[in-house]
C-alpha cells in the first residue's frame, strides 16, 4: 500500500501516482505566467505527519522557485489561520 497518493486532471483524463515513504511525492501545476509545486514527504521527527511544502515561481517551470510554505499536514488540518511566508513587495 502506498504511504502517498495523487491525481491530476485535465483535457487527456485523469492520471493517478503513487509514492512511498523514501520517495514522497510531488506534483506541479503551471500556466505560463506562474507555476505552483507541492511537495509531501516523511519527516524522521514527525514520521506519522507528512511533511508538506509549496513552492511557487515565475512563468511554465516549476523546478526552482521561492518557498511559500513549510508545514505538516497537521498543522493544516487544525489551523483556524494560515501564515504564507512571503517577501515585501518591492519598490
Amino acid at each position: 500500500m502506498s504511504t502517498y497518493y495523487g491525481n491530476l486532471q485535465g483535457n487527456r483524463g485523469e492520471a493517478t501516482r503513487q509514492g512511498s515513504r523514501t520517495s514522497g511525492i510531488w506534483a506541479a501545476v503551471r500556466s505560463w505566467n506562474g507555476s505552483v509545486r507541492i511537495d509531501m514527504d516523511t519527516d524522521a521527527a514527525r514520521p506519522d505527519d507528512p511533511a508538506v511544502t509549496v513552492t511557487v515561481s515565475k512563468g511554465s517551470s516549476a523546478a526552482y522557485g521561492r518557498r511559500v510554505l513549510a508545514c505538516y499536514v497537521s498543522d493544516l488540518l487544525t489551523a483556524e489561520e494560515l501564515e504564507i511566508v512571503t517577501r515585501p513587495p518591492r519598490e
